[in-house]
């Protein structure tokens, strides 16, 4: 009786200091009272994240001078400050304080980061300090809705293929909606570089632009590194065979380029009769599909920051092309897809921007939209006439927008803005059509997508978003590995996002982040993929892959 006393004292010893130990390790700052929002808990990861420190080594003045305000979330510690009724009541309660403390030594760790990065650059910072940054992290970082519009507006992607084609064509960048969406086709969940490839092609030379396919042809552009050889390529989209190549007029000068941009960055458009590319200083030209210059429309030397990259559209017999130029006049302009011949023209401000224009059904009606300088604009595609115009975006737009439960959505910039909005109205239309506002937490180069109600963002420094398109609210947040250039796709319920090191990350559309699959083609990548013919068709820096069941 007296061994099992004993036995019994020890083991009631062992669990005490076991609890003991346990409670010693949980950390008192993340009181379950209190947790970090999906912003704050991925920036507090990221202050140990390996991947993320060497992406903030690599930013260049631009990238800092937005990065650095992630600090400025829902929950920072100036605003639980205020949420919780000041500092004299944090101080009195121990939970409370500890979770005050947490989020301020979040910031102030966060933010000696970005001091440390600016003196790596040998650039002074820009990071505010003092009471202007407690001004900075005080205020709300998403405006409420102001929707003073009439919300019966229905909106619907405009599909530029017939709906029996669209299982066997892409026919132009982010495929027949411009949304990203697969339609009619079941494409692979796995490969790699030599899992599932149908079949695969090196592409000499430089290039960022997206494949476009129509039926069996397979249409590329590329240029010499030099960027005086422009050419459009042709494959069989079967068996990846080079049918033609046919060489663009040489530019009279080269644009100076981004370190990401090349002199084929811009995806061409096809109808099924002709494809028609936009290569900056050598102009819009249009090939018959087996080959046969059309007609040439060439233009003033490109001089705006980073280089042209935008991509044209084809709307009925239209081809539309909006460059924006903050050097030199930007251009907006139709010309006829047969004869090359100009229909319109329309001035645009002096502003950079990179994003293409997209369509939509807007009730009943056709609006050609694009995400530009500040503004989003609504214009009539048949003349090119301003309808109206939305403020939000940053200076600098690239993704393209999108639709989803009948809004439009555009995001911008480098940790840039998110809206939400109706399409439609005359003038200026933001303080009536806005449905919603996040001030940060956009991507700079990738277009987002929308599946069920929720819209996917993943930014150029790894970090995915899923937001409730309704409200703009976080519904979940997880940090990829990597940089982020290309747009996703969407394939039924599941959502293909690929890195800039080939990599793709494959999940299930839903309120928590449900991964599927990872796969990996281990070679650098900025092109967004295409698919027809249940695959998918990937523009690595040096490859074209075909990837499909064997």
């Amino acid at each position: 009786m007296k061994l099992l006393l004993i036995r019994v004292l020890v083991l009631s010893v062992s669990i005490l200091s076991f609890l003991i130990l346990a409670i010693s390790k949980t950390p008192a700052a993340e009181p379950a009272r209190y947790p970090l929002s999906d912003d704050l808990q991925t920036l507090a990861d990221d202050l140990d994240n390996e991947g993320y420190q060497e992406i903030v080594s690599n930013m260049i003045r631009n990238d800092l001078e937005e990065e650095w305000k992630r600090v400025a979330t829902a929950d920072n510690y100036i605003r639980f400050r205020e949420q919780q009724g000041g500092l004299e009541k944090i101080n009195q309660d121990p939970e409370l304080k500890a979770a005050y403390e947490q989020r301020k030594e979040i910031a102030e760790r966060y933010l000696k980061m970005m001091e440390d990065a600016y003196a790596a650059l040998k650039k002074p910072s820009k990071v505010l300090q003092g009471a202007e940054l407690e001004q900075f992290l005080a205020e709300p970082p998403a405006m409420a809705n102001q929707l003073k519009a009439d919300k019966s507006t229905t909106i619907t992607p405009y599909l530029v293929v017939d709906e029996a084609e669209l299982g066997e064509t892409w026919p132009q960048f982010r495929g027949p909606t411009g949304q990203g969406k697969v339609l009619q086709n079941q494409v692979p969940l796995q490969w790699g570089p030599d899992k599932n490839v149908v079949w695969k092609q090196t592409v000499e030379g430089t290039g960022h632009s997206s494949p476009v396919i129509w039926k069996d042809d397979l249409f590329l552009t590329r240029s010499s590194e030099d960027g005086l050889s422009r050419e459009l390529l042709c494959y069989d989209v079967h068996t990846g065979d080079l049918r033609w190549q046919r060489k663009v007029p040489e530019p009279e000068t080269t644009e100076r380029l981004y370190w990401k941009n090349s002199y084929a960055s811009s995806t061409p458009v096809t109808d099924g009769e002709r494809v028609v590319v936009f290569m900056g200083n050598s102009g819009l030209t249009s090939f018959s599909v087996d080959g046969t210059q059309e007609w040439h429309q060439p233009f003033e030397p490109f001089e705006t920051i980073h280089g042209p990259a935008a991509s044209p559209i084809i709307y009925k017999d239209l081809v539309i092309l909006v460059q924006d130029q903050n050097k030199g006049d930007s251009l907006f302009v139709a010309y006829n897809k047969q004869t090359g011949d100009l229909v319109w023209r329309q001035p645009r401000e002096q502003n950079p921007g990179w994003a293409s224009p997209t369509l939509f059904n807007v009730n009943g009606k056709v609006e050609l939209v694009h995400n530009g300088s500040h503004f989003v604009r609504g214009y009539d595609p048949a003349t090119g006439a301003e309808l109206w115009q939305l403020a939000g975006p940053s200076r600098e737009a690239v993704p393209n927008l999108i639709t989803g439960q009948n809004a439009l959505y555009s995001v911008s910039g480098r940790n840039g803005p998110i809206l939400a909005f109706l399409p439609g109205g005359k003038g200026d239309v933001t303080e009536t059509h806005l449905l919603w506002k996040n001030k940060r937490g956009g991507p700079h180069v990738p277009s987002p997508a929308y599946h069920d109600g929720r819209l996917y963002i993943a930014t150029d420094t790894g970090i995915l978003r899923c937001l409730d398109a309704s409200t703009g609210k976080s519904l979940w947040q997880e940090r990829l590995s990597g940089k982020f250039s290309a747009s996703p796709l969407i394939v039924g319920d599941l959502l293909y996002f690929t890195n800039e090191m080939g990599k793709t990350y494959i999940f299930r559309s839903g309120e928590k982040f449900d991964p599927v699959e990872t796969n990996d083609l281990e070679e650098y990548m900025l092109a967004s993929a295409a698919v027809a013919h249940n695959r998918i068709y990937f523009r690595t820096q040096t490859t074209l892959y075909c990837i499909g069941q064997p």
